[in-house]
Parts: structure tokens; C-alpha cells; sequence
């Protein structure tokens, strides 16, 4: 952080808007968690915008996250219509890893959700698994969200 080579936001970018109650685009449970959501233009490249913000680039960043990731979003073109969890199973957590949430609304358009969670501890859905993890590495990932798992289980009005 401070490091003026690396990722940094622009001041002519789309900001952060409020939530409201009545956007209807927004699932209600989603809703629930968020307060402020992050909403690029429309121009076929808002979920790599999304990605990029999400990892503290430019909104032209979008370029060095499609680069590295178009296989793996063209693997997930058709889209499932849940909330789903996937895992960076490549390394391990870090003490810092933190979720990025995307969200499809409209039917074709990608949003970047603001979640600040509670006490720490943001909201995850609980991940598909293979009926027998092998990896360390996914062992490490599946312990480091775990309390995410609870608080999405317990909902957003949970105490």
C-alpha cells in the first residue's frame, strides 16, 4: 500500500453508490449485507472492470485481469442463477485473503457488491466440494472461510 507503481483507483472512475432498499435488480438476501455497490458501464468488459477494482486497479486494469482470465470466466458462461463459491485452490489462503463478490443482475450485467460483514467476518456461501478433499490446499481454504460459512448459514439479521 502507498507503492505509487502499483494498483490504484482513478479519479474519473465509476465510485461506489449507495444501496437502497428498492433496487430490484439486487436479491434480498444479497441486499441485506451490502451498503455501497461498485457499477462499471455497460460496455461487455464489466465483470473484468469488476475483478480489477476488486484487486485495486484502474478501472483500465481490466485489460491485465482479462488477460489472465478469460479461460476460466469463458468456462463459466453459462451462468448457474446462485450463489456460488469458488475457491483459488492454485495457493493457499493468506492471512489477508478477503472474498470478491460479483453479482449478474439484469440478466447481463456484472456489479461488484461492497460487503463489510460483521466483526471482521464476511458473509460466504458455503462452496461445492468433492466428497473427498485430497488437497492441502484446499484443507487450508476450507478452515480459513469457515466463519464466513456461519454467518452466511445465520443470515444477515443474525446477532
Amino acid at each position: 500500500m502507498g507503492n505509487s507503481s502499483g494498483p490504484s483507483k482513478g479519479e474519473d472512475e465509476p465510485t461506489e453508490q449507495e444501496v437502497g432498499p428498492g433496487d430490484k435488480a439486487i436479491p434480498a438476501h444479497i441486499r441485506a449485507y451490502m451498503n455501497k455497490i461498485f457499477d462499471p458501464l455497460p460496455d461487455g468488459n464489466c465483470g473484468f472492470c469488476c475483478i480489477a477494482r476488486a484487486l485495486g486497479y484502474k478501472v483500465e486494469g481490466w485489460f491485465q485481469v482479462s488477460g489472465r482470465g478469460h479461460r476460466e470466466a469463458g468456462a463459466y458462461t453459462k451462468l448457474q442463477g446462485a450463489c456460488n463459491t469458488f475457491l483459488p485452490l492454485r495457493s493457499r489462503p493468506l492471512a489477508e485473503s478477503e472474498p470478491i463478490y460479483l453479482l449478474h443482475v439484469n440478466g447481463n450485467h456484472w456489479v461488484l457488491p461492497v460487503i463489510p460483514g460483521k466483526d471482521g467476518v464476511k458473509p460466504i456461501s458455503p462452496p461445492v466440494l468433492a466428497s473427498r478433499m485430497t488437497t492441502k490446499i484446499a484443507k487450508n481454504w476450507l478452515s480459513h472461510i469457515q466463519k464466513g460459512i456461519a454467518l452466511y448459514a445465520r443470515g444477515p439479521h443474525a446477532r
